[in-house]
């Protein structure tokens, strides 16, 4: 279910030939609870310096995790985080498909600010996601 409503968004958000993030977040399982926290560039992807691939950055301790945590279980963020994971692997596929040339996504964790003696539960709902992901999505790990 993620994988297609991962390709759906992503045919949605190119139909125009640009990008529109609209249907990508539409479409993400738990967005109303989970994007406001992750707006502000602080959950960011962009093309890489020679636009041959992607960089996927989090930054962790910018995020307010406890209110997050309060608003949604870690197995519901995880399936949120598997989800652009599964859109970033679309749009990787597609720019190796154009170009003929593999695409990479490099996935940044910044855990600047991050009190690693705090309650752990953001942190284990992005390791879950990671875990899962490598499963699926073995290329992307």
């Amino acid at each position: 279910a993620i994988a297609t409503a991962a390709r759906d968004a992503v045919a949605a958000a190119t139909e125009n030939g640009g990008w529109d993030n609209a249907p990508v977040l539409a479409a993400a399982p738990h967005a109303s609870t989970v994007a406001p926290f992750l707006a502000d560039g602080r959950v960011v992807t962009l093309r890489n310096q020679k636009s041959d691939g992607l960089v996927y950055a989090i930054r962790a301790g910018t995020i307010d995790d406890k209110a997050l945590m309060a608003g949604v279980n870690a197995d519901d963020l995880a399936e949120f985080f598997l989800y652009a994971k599964a859109v970033n692997e679309r749009v990787a596929a597609r720019m190796t498909a154009k170009t003929g040339e593999l695409a990479t996504i490099v996935t940044v964790n910044d855990l600047a600010g991050v009190d690693i003696f705090g309650d752990a539960s953001f942190r284990n709902a992005l390791s879950a996601a990671s875990k899962q992901g490598d499963a699926v999505f073995p290329g992307l790990g």
